[in-house]
């Protein structure tokens, strides 16, 4: 159901064509109204001033010639007042049969009005004939402005949604043409199979946003190659890692139902309990690798220094080492209690592993890190090994070891548990001769 409401959704190219397009109709259209008021105040002003001046310069020649006769215009009327009473008029021969014109204030701008049913513009002079005041109100029509306007608002009516239409028109074949790119990476992307993640996207040389885009998808599928192939490398190692012990447990029952002489139930329960214990810490391993990388931590303040001793105390426990922790300082951290106590027994179960007769174990302060280092005296770990001891499943080679290794999780486990405290471990020569593993992590 929502698969298909995003496909009925309209497109990127087309919302963005379509919202320029309104916005652009709006702002046309805004600027059209403008435009129009603009133009029929500027034009009736002008109309204004024009008949003002003709006014006064009617008005002029009636106080220079004593003679109060109208002279007749081709869009207008020219009209003389007496003490308010209407005497003369341009277009009728008695001043009975003329309509009287509103009289304004003498001299001030014309004013618009109302000429014969049609639109005009009056203006009023005021002069004095023979000692007798007279007023003199020409009107001029304005009926071509009204026209002028209602064309350019006709004009405008018709061209602004074609200009729209042209403008929403060049508008998508922009935005198509920007979004091309990103839709060859959408297709690239879409071609490329789960099964082979090693196919990449083509990206141009250029820094611009669609180059990084490529990029960043580019280093998207190295990340998720890479993670696909230790995915399958996990999946394979610990498919042979719990074979082993099945096999074995399966081959030595089967040879007990067999040859029930062979063997006794006593011999038979120790191996079943060695291989169901070896499953069992696999099981496990397995189980902290993956709550670490589903970073499903649960911090706490705790005591570093105490987590030390306490796996110390154990190994001495166990016996035939010599344990040192003369050197472990109170520290206290943030962090999982129970993935740190296994990253440090890990060190430790490590170091026993590989050690002749002597473990060191130290905790420390520096700078802004805690440190616990877990020294052995045994042979020690070549340099070109000192990081592949970390990765899942890694077993070096058994010249290494007194006995039989784990399944190669230990020092994966610490590895990601030093990542997932924003820290880090690594592997070194000790002072005791042997290898130094050192565990660095935020306090």
């Amino acid at each position: 159901m929502a698969d298909r409401s995003l496909r009925r959704k309209p497109s990127i190219r087309l919302r963005i064509a379509a919202a320029s397009a309104l916005i652009i109709l709006l702002a046309l259209a805004m600027g059209s109204a403008g435009f129009v008021s603009l133009l029929n105040s500027r034009l009736i002003a002008a109309q204004g001033l024009a008949t003002q001046q003709q006014a006064e310069t009617i008005a002029e020649q009636f106080a220079n010639s004593g003679n109060i006769s109208p002279p007749k215009l081709d869009d207008g009327e020219v009209q003389v007042f007496r003490a308010g009473v209407l005497i003369a008029s341009s277009d009728y021969e008695s001043a009975v049969d003329a309509l009287p014109l509103p009289i304004g204030a003498p001299s001030a701008a014309a004013l618009e009005g109302q000429w014969n049913g049609e639109q005009a513009m009056i203006a009023t002079v005021e002069i004095d004939i023979d000692g007798v005041s007279h007023v003199v109100v020409v009107a001029q029509d304005i009926q071509d402005v009204v026209l002028l306007e209602g064309a350019v608002g006709t004009l405008l009516i018709i061209s602004v949604p074609i200009a729209t239409a042209l403008l929403g028109v060049l508008v998508w074949l922009v935005v198509g043409r920007a979004l091309s790119p990103v839709e060859r990476i959408r297709s690239e992307v879409e071609a490329i199979e789960s099964k082979d993640l090693t196919q990449r996207v083509s990206q141009s040389k250029s820094n611009d946003e669609i180059s990084r885009l490529a990029r960043t998808m580019n280093r998207m599928l190295e990340r998720l190659d890479l993670a696909g192939r230790e995915q399958r490398r996990f999946i394979s190692d610990a498919s042979h890692e719990l074979r082993s012990p099945i096999a074995s447990l399966s081959q030595n029952a089967q040879v007990a139902l067999a040859h029930p002489e062979s063997t006794s139930l006593h011999k038979l329960a120790e191996l079943v309990d060695a291989e169901s214990s070896r499953l069992t810490k696999l099981v496990e391993a397995m189980l902290d690798l993956a709550k670490i990388d589903e970073k499903k931590l649960q911090l706490e303040e705790l005591d570093l220094d105490d987590i030390v001793l306490e796996e110390a105390k154990r190994q001495r426990l166990i016996g035939n080492i010599v344990i040192d922790s003369s050197r472990v300082e109170a520290v206290r951290v943030m962090g999982d209690r129970i993935l740190l106590t296994r990253a440090i027994r890990n060190l430790a179960d490590n170091a026993r592993r590989h050690a002749h007769s002597k473990i060191s174990f130290s905790c420390v302060t520096f700078e802004n890190e805690a440190l616990v280092r877990v020294d052995d005296d045994g042979v020690g770990i070549d340099e070109k090994d000192r990081t592949r001891i970390f990765e899942r499943f890694t077993r070096l080679d058994e010249a290494r070891t007194i006995e039989a290794g784990g399944a190669g999780l230990g020092l994966a486990i610490v590895a990601a548990s030093a990542a997932a405290h924003g820290g880090s471990v690594s592997a070194m020569d000790s002072p005791l001769g042997g290898a130094r593993l050192e565990l660095r992590m935020r306090k």
